[in-house]
């Protein structure tokens, strides 16, 4: 199980279900959820957070300052949304603080002083770390789609790669 599922389980959300991958919870969904939820969903799926970085493009530091710029939107939305949206609250400030904040606090680092992105090494580990942080943030995705009153049906094809 994902750090997110065991989150949300422990502390009760149980309106809405939604089952992707790892992570099968419930959670409450009104209108101001439904439009918190939407607006970060549309940032999330929209990003590299949940979009496939291929091997052979892209650039990690590019990358990192997409997730960073998510992060920031993130805490925008919660501001604007978040009293009024307490379920909503919970996952976004649990996935911000303990999915995604452990990720860019390590890669900052690394890039900032030990140069990180100069090593072909350390871009193949920040490639891989960003894999294993997208299965979470694609579950967050289908949480968000689900409390924004989408099907998982559509929520796939929103973030299906595109051929």
């Amino acid at each position: 199980m994902g750090i997110l599922h065991d989150y949300l389980e422990r502390n009760g959300l149980s309106e809405c279900e939604v089952s992707v991958l790892f992570l099968k919870l419930k959670i409450k969904s009104e209108q101001t959820e439904k439009s918190a939820a939407w607006t970060l969903f549309v940032e999330l799926a929209t990003r590299i957070a949940t979009q496939e970085l291929p091997d052979d493009s892209g650039v990690e530091k590019r990358a990192l300052d997409s997730l960073y710029e998510f992060f920031k939107k993130s805490r925008d939305i919660l501001v604007q949304h978040g009293r009024l949206a307490q379920n909503f609250s919970v996952i976004a400030v649990y996935a911000m603080n303990n999915v995604m904040r452990p990720f860019l606090a390590k890669w900052h680092r690394k890039n900032e002083v030990d140069k990180a992105f100069e090593s072909v090494d350390e871009c193949i580990k920040f490639r891989a770390e960003l894999k294993e942080l997208q299965k979470e943030l694609i579950a967050l995705a289908f949480c968000l789609g689900e409390s924004a009153g989408l099907k998982p049906e559509l929520t796939e094809k929103l973030l299906a790669k595109q051929s």
